[in-house]
């Protein structure tokens, strides 16, 4: 069974080992990412940052697995309220599971999430020409084509036109939400907690202040904090070959 959540901590060497895997795969659709970004250390700050955002309503970092194990990522980003209420997608599925349909499907329980939990009323997404398996994808998923932006992406040394897709979650014309209807736990992305006002500490060196979040994820993130100093006090230890 395909399931999306949240990263955590504890996902960090199964997701490092996901991105070093996936790099030459995934660099014909993105420019090439810096050497230390293939690291431990930037994985770790990578999901801080992801959950501050979770916590900040800007953006939504989804892990796609297939039997616990990682087989993609899909993103909800960019996050505008009240006016907009919207969000911008983005996907990707591993070499080795590719063609299986698992992009299909981790979009749509992204837009599942979207229009109930995080209570969006319209996704974008952008594509090249030539990824003609992505723009089936969205299309699946309910998207429509609504223009093409010329030279409007700059990728390998060159300029790409641009696919805009847009999907509707809500017709109803009723006023866009201001939050989400709720924030559940970070690691499910099931239960909903009880919402609470209060000003997060600082995390990854940004200040978060959110207005409404979940008991749950400001646990989360405390714990996040507990065990982000725990690995930096055990990568600051000395090691003799025996030890590695």
């Amino acid at each position: 069974m395909l399931t999306i959540s949240a990263p955590t901590l504890s996902d960090a060497d199964a997701l490092l080992a996901f991105e070093i895997e996936n790099r030459a795969y995934f660099e014909q659709w993105i420019n090439a990412r810096a050497a230390d970004y293939y690291s431990a250390s930037a994985v770790a700050e990578a999901i801080e940052a992801a959950l501050a955002d979770i916590a900040g309503d800007r953006a939504y970092q989804y892990l796609v697995r297939s039997d616990d194990a990682i087989v993609g990522r899909v993103n909800l980003v960019g996050v505008t309220r009240p006016y907009f209420n919207k969000a911008t997608l983005g996907y990707r599925i591993g070499a080795g599971f590719a063609g299986k349909g698992y992009a299909s499907q981790a979009v749509k329980l992204a837009m599942e999430l979207a229009a109930t939990e995080l209570s969006l009323s319209r996704i974008e997404a952008v594509v090249r020409p030539q990824n003609i398996g992505s723009m089936r994808v969205l299309e699946r998923n309910g998207f429509v084509a609504f223009g093409q932006a010329r030279r409007s992406m700059y990728l390998h040394g060159e300029w790409h036109d641009l696919v805009h897709y847009e999907r509707h979650l809500d017709d109803t014309g009723k006023a866009p939400a201001k939050s989400p209807a709720k924030i559940p736990h970070a690691s499910t992305w099931t239960t909903a907690c009880a919402p609470v006002r209060a000003r997060l500490p600082r995390i990854g060196g940004a200040g978060v202040c959110a207005s409404i979040f979940s008991c749950a994820a400001l646990q989360t993130l405390q714990a996040l904090q507990a065990a982000r100093r725990a690995w930096r006090a055990a990568a600051s230890v000395p090691r003799s070959p025996s030890n590695e």
